[in-house]
This record gives structure tokens, C-alpha cells and sequence, in this order.
């Protein structure tokens, strides 16, 4: 997938690849492989299955697989609410900026406003935004990029968004992250990975059937869905 990615890419489109694991070994192995392919960076997520109960033990099972990958830029990737590690990621950030040269920034999906905050006044970082619905939240708090599912169908409406932010235009902004939420909103009862593979097909991407543990829309669903969004005119094919 990565070899795909990066031969398809080639010098338009920066891939950072996650090559997070909760084996370390296949991990590195998987940063190694991304060195090769000429990814542009790398990130992970800490093992959940066994705890991480200090951020020095996240950043001694991170700083082996960043140098496995080389120079390439290192990310850690935030998402205590699916990982369980709640371990505060301005900590982390902390130790990897000291302990990993090629600490570039994090991916920060956490839901603490004060850690984000935390976080930006670490340094000058990449600090990528996890939450779609929350984006205003996240550029009014100092993230500098961000990262997120529903980009891949409303990237056109996210736009317009970070440009009404950038120009000062808040009241532009918050509508348009009002509607950005209310398709978040449509999505939840179908669960948004399954409603985001359904949707993606009115993009012109046929993305293929969910994998377990989600399950693909009925076609029905679909349809209601699909339905549902139109008014909203935030899909951009």
C-alpha cells in the first residue's frame, strides 16, 4: 500500500505513513519500508494492547522505529479516547523533542482544549488537528495543519473554512463548521467510516465494501444518506 502511494504520488503529494503497531519489531520493519518507498515522514500511535504507563515509555518504544525510517520526519499520533493512553501529550512531545531528532510534530485527537494549547506552546511543530467537527476549535488554538476522515469527501467546504479563519472572517467560518458538523451529525446513527466509504461514491471513488468491525451500508441506508446530505451542499465530487 505504501509503494503504491508513494509511486502514484510522486512529487505532488507528500505520504506520511503511519507504520504504528503493537509489535514494535514489525513497526520498525514497516518504518524501514516507508524510508524506501520515499515517504515524507512517518507517524505512530502507541501499542494498546499492553499500557503505556509513562510518556518515557511511549517515547523508548517510539525512538527506535523513528530511527528505523531515517531522516524522515516523525509524528506521534494522539487518540487517547481509542487507545486508552491518556498520558498527557505535551509530555511526550516534550521528551521526543529532546530525545528524537527527528521529532517533526504530532497528530492531536485528543478532546482536552488545555493540552492542545499545551502542546503549541511546546515549540514550533507540525500540530495536526484530529477532530473534523471541531476544526475552528482547533485552528482558533494554534494547530497548524490537521488531519481527518471527512476531508476526503468535503475538502472543497474545509477550504473554505481554513480560508474564512485565515482571513479573519469568523462568522464565515463558524457557519461553515456548523454545516461540517451537521454532516458529522447525519453520519453518526450509520457510524461515519461506513458512511464515509457509502458516500465517497457521488466523489467518483468506489472504495469497496467495510471491514470488520464495521459493516457496510445497505443500499437502502445509502440512499437515505446520500438523500440526506444533498441539502447541505458540502459533497464535492
Amino acid at each position: 500500500m505504501t509503494q503504491a502511494w508513494t509511486t502514484h504520488a510522486g512529487n505532488e503529494l507528500p505520504i506520511i505513513d503511519h507504520v504504528g503497531h503493537n509489535c514494535q519489531r514489525d513497526a520498525i520493519a514497516l518504518a524501514k519500508h516507508a524510508n524506501n518507498c520515499g515517504a515524507s515522514g512517518i507517524s505512530i500511535i502507541a501499542p494498546s494492547y499492553f499500557p503505556m504507563n509513562t510518556a518515557q515509555d511511549i517515547i523508548d518504544w517510539c525512538a527506535p522505529i523513528a530511527a528505523a525510517a531515517g531522516d524522515l520526519p516523525f509524528y506521534y499520533y494522539d487518540l487517547p479516547q481509542l487507545s486508552g493512553i491518556t498520558i498527557p501529550a505535551y509530555d511526550v512531545i516534550s521528551r521526543a523533542a529532546e530525545q528524537i531528532p527527528t521529532f517533526a510534530g504530532m497528530k492531536y485527537s485528543g478532546t482536552d482544549p488545555a493540552g492542545l494549547q499545551h502542546c503549541v506552546a511546546l515549540g514550533d511543530y507540525d500540530i495536526f488537528w484530529g477532530s473534523d467537527e471541531n476544526l475552528l476549535v482547533g485552528l482558533s488554538l494554534g494547530a497548524n495543519a490537521a488531519v481527518g476522515s471527512t476531508y476526503n469527501v468535503a475538502l472543497p467546504h474545509y477550504k473554505k473554512l481554513l480560508d474564512a479563519f485565515l482571513a479573519g472572517d469568523i462568522d464565515t467560518a463558524r457557519k461553515l463548521q456548523a454545516l461540517a458538523l451537521n454532516m458529522v451529525d447525519l453520519m453518526i446513527p450509520f457510524e461515519v467510516i461506513p458512511s464515509l466509504k457509502a458516500v465517497q461514491q457521488t466523489t467518483g471513488y468506489q472504495l469497496g465494501a467495510s471491514r470488520l468491525p464495521f459493516r457496510s451500508l445497505s443500499q437502502e441506508d445509502t440512499e437515505n444518506l446520500i438523500k440526506a446530505l444533498e441539502p447541505l451542499q458540502i459533497i464535492t465530487s
